[in-house]
């Protein structure tokens, strides 16, 4: 008010510096003045410390961008902040203390770092600042499958016999990553099959079998060929037999693993040691010669089995000789012939080529 009307009277002029009444309102003017000033300099320091100068503006509010994210273990990220006053405006140069409500699954460092530790949250980030706390949540989840590794990659087993197979899961950079679910499937379980666990069991001659592995989807697959047991010994039935020319006698061969186990339907082929005397069909039908010795072989997957055949002569049965009777005189001579049959009454002629021998005797 005093302010107002100052500023009305310094609008009038005096007449004289040495009339009263100028003098007076002269000093009127400068009080005017003097408290005008005085308002003036409070109006500037009502801010100011009487030793720092001017109070800093308080922070009102801390903003954490942004409000919510997703981070890879173990990728690290930087938050943004914004420090504002009363106003809404921005303040710069302050400092700013950071915090994680669980440093086991998401670490903070300043300036607003934010590195996952490992799989879990959501965590709370706080940024604080002269009592003013902005937050913002953090969920830490697995890096990717990238890719998928079988090994080995290639594999030939034995009907019955087991292979373990193992899938390596990694990131785009070939880092192995663990603890990955890892479903296995094979493309053809009638030879092979495989357990959740990749162990590869071989069922049937066959394949090969692509055995693959899938995780998060990606893939990885391996080749499974599955072969028969192999031969370990080559049993022939019987190991002996005697026949006469003309016989037969039929061999038994069986294949058998390592365990002594038979092997049904593998392929056999027979030999004899001297066809002459005694030869072999490809089923193992022995037919007998002549008289003597003979080998005869089985052979299966390069293991050998074998049996002795002797073949012996027909037995004589009956011995005819004609004529049957005879009268001779003093000084003449009868030749007799013996004629040897077998059993069947069949006639072995040529007996003395043969090794028979009849011996003549004179009755009593």
């Amino acid at each position: 008010m005093g302010f107002t009307r100052a500023s009305t009277e310094r609008g009038t002029t005096s007449s004289s510096p040495h009339d009263p009444v100028a003098r007076s309102r002269r000093r009127r003017q400068t009080v005017v003045r003097a408290v005008v000033l005085g308002i003036a300099l409070s109006s500037v320091r009502c801010g100011e410390d009487s030793t720092t100068g001017p109070t800093r503006v308080p922070v009102a509010g801390v903003v954490i961008t942004p409000p919510a994210a997703t981070i890879l273990d173990g990728q690290t990220v930087e938050l943004g902040t914004v420090l504002l006053d009363p106003n809404g405006g921005a303040l710069t140069g302050r400092t700013i203390v950071w915090e994680s409500s669980d440093t086991t699954i998401a670490k903070v460092r300043a300036p607003g770092l934010v590195t996952g530790a490992a799989v879990g949250g959501p965590v709370m980030i706080s940024a604080m600042c002269e009592g003013q706390r902005g937050t913002t949540m953090i969920t830490v989840v697995p890096v990717p499958v990238a890719t998928v590794t079988v090994a080995p990659v290639s594999s030939t087993v034995t009907r019955g016999q087991t292979l373990q197979l193992t899938a390596t899961t990694a990131d785009t950079n070939g880092g192995p990553l663990t603890g990955r679910t890892v479903t296995w499937t094979s493309s053809d379980p009638a030879v092979a099959t495989v357990s959740a666990t990749g162990l590869v069991t071989s069922v049937a001659v066959g394949g090969p079998v692509t055995i693959t592995a899938t995780s998060e989807g990606q893939t990885g697959s391996a080749g499974v060929t599955v072969t028969p047991v192999p031969v370990a010994t080559v049993a022939v039935s019987p190991a002996t037999a005697s026949i006469t020319p003309g016989q037969t006698q039929q061999l038994i061969a069986t294949p058998t693993d390592a365990q002594g186990d038979s092997l049904p339907g593998r392929t056999v082929t027979w030999t004899s040691s001297d066809p002459a005397v005694a030869t072999v069909s490809a089923t193992g039908l022995v037919t007998a010669v002549a008289v003597g010795a003979a080998t005869i072989t089985a052979t299966s997957e390069g293991q050998t089995g074998s049996a002795t055949i002797t073949i012996t002569p027909v037995p004589v049965a009956v011995v005819a000789v004609t004529p049957a009777a005879a009268i001779l005189t003093v000084g003449l001579s009868q030749q007799l012939t013996a004629t040897l049959t077998d059993a069947q009454a069949i006639p072995s002629p040529g007996a003395p080529s043969r090794g028979r021998v009849a011996t003549p005797r004179s009755p009593p």
